[in-house]
This record gives structure tokens, C-alpha cells and sequence, in this order.
């Protein structure tokens, strides 16, 4: 008979394995997406690069400006992994002038992995300063090479 300390243990033990587990599989599953993606339409967002440094998801966003694109810097990205093999997910969050913003990419193309012709949809929640929302877009943009032929 186990007692309740064993019971426990094993609990314990059988958590730690699943997070271990887990956490491999979001490291393997993010590995795939990190490049850079680029948008030929002029709205709102430009290009994103997804990279990974010291065990952490950092995306630099650049959203669409004249002469140059305007650099909204680099976040530290939460990472959503879905059930039963999904791709993950990415939320990032930046503040540029007055306006607060939250990005949410999705990769979108097969492979598992970034390709030439890979697309990822990226849609942006923008609100001012003082959280009153202002505006909503959603885009797809390619890995950049394909992006650069177009």
C-alpha cells in the first residue's frame, strides 16, 4: 500500500516529466518558426524576425513608415503551444509614441518549419496610452525571401 507521501512523489515525478516534456516540445516547435517575415502590402505592420536567444522568444517588429520602416523594437514573446500537434502561437507587446500594441502571430503554412513561400498571419490590437482601443489589423507575411522576389 502506497502512503499518502509516496503518492506524492510520484505525483510529483510524473509532472516534473510532463513539463520537461512539454517544454521540448515548445523549444523544438518555436526552433521551426525563428526567421525573418516581410510584407509587401504598405499597411500597417512591415516585418517581424522571431528569434530565440538565452532560452527566450524575442520578436522585432517594424511596422510600415516613409522614407524607412519605423522600428518598434524587440519583446520578449509569450509562446502558446496547442494540443495535438498544433503550431504555437506568439504574443508580443510593444509601446511606440502614444500607441500600445499587441501582436499575435500564427504561423500558417506547411512544413512545420519556415520555407520559401512560408506565411505566418499576424494580427496587431492597437489601443492609446490610456487603454482606449484604437484600431485592429491582420495581415499574412511570407519568409523574407519569397517577400523580396514579389
Amino acid at each position: 500500500m502506497m502512503t499518502t507521501r509516496r503518492w506524492k512523489l510520484v505525483a510529483l515525478s510524473f509532472a516534473i516529466n510532463l513539463l520537461i516534456s512539454q517544454l521540448a516540445a515548445n523549444a523544438d516547435a518555436v526552433d521551426n518558426w525563428c526567421t525573418t517575415y516581410a510584407s509587401t502590402y504598405k499597411g500597417h505592420l512591415h516585418k517581424i524576425t522571431i528569434r530565440k536567444d538565452d532560452g527566450k522568444v524575442k520578436i522585432r517588429a517594424f511596422g510600415t513608415g516613409f522614407p524607412d520602416p519605423i522600428d518598434w523594437g524587440e519583446s520578449i514573446a509569450e509562446v502558446y503551444s496547442g494540443e495535438g500537434g498544433h503550431l504555437p502561437r506568439f504574443i508580443a507587446h510593444y509601446s511606440v509614441g502614444t500607441t500600445k500594441s499587441m501582436l499575435v502571430v500564427a504561423p500558417n503554412s506547411g512544413g512545420g518549419a519556415p520555407h520559401e513561400g512560408g506565411s505566418i498571419v499576424c494580427d496587431v490590437y492597437m489601443k492609446t496610452a490610456e487603454g482606449k482601443p484604437q484600431r485592429y489589423t491582420g495581415q499574412n507575411l511570407n519568409t523574407d525571401s519569397d517577400a523580396k522576389r514579389q
